[in-house]
């Protein structure tokens, strides 16, 4: 299993990303109660989040002969109306400069990161163990 997620430099990143962005998300909601300004970190988590995207679809060949996942795919849809849905929230912050409402978008928006990544994650250990995305 170690090459599915290290088995070459570009699945190695993309992995290393994600771990770490989970840790760093984990880190930020553990201290919450400290945290007094959100939208830097926000933006943060967004554009890591963006970040992985793009490499991991790079990593799974999207929207090329022999992807991983297909575009209509469960996996394709539901990642991309997280990520709507995670863009839209976080193009409001911009406007609505209350801390409360960043704080919930970034938490929100944490929660639905951690949901993307599971989904391509275990949906990419399921296909490696023979199963069908």
């Amino acid at each position: 299993m170690g090459t599915l997620f290290f088995g070459d430099w570009l699945s190695g990143i993309t992995t290393s990303l994600a771990l770490g962005l989970l840790v760093w998300l984990g880190v930020v909601i553990t201290r919450r109660g400290k945290i007094r300004g959100w939208g830097l970190r926000l933006l943060i988590a967004v554009v890591w989040g963006t970040a992985l995207s793009a490499l991991s679809a790079t990593r799974d060949a999207f929207m090329m002969n022999g992807a991983v996942f297909a575009m209509p795919g469960f996996q394709s849809l539901l990642c991309m109306g997280l990520g709507i849905v995670i863009y839209g929230l976080g193009f409001i912050a911009m406007w609505v400069h209350t801390q409360a409402y960043r704080k919930f978008v970034f938490l929100f928006s944490a929660a639905l990161l951690g949901a993307q990544i599971a989904t391509i994650e275990m949906s990419r250990v399921v296909i490696w163990l023979g199963g069908a995305a």
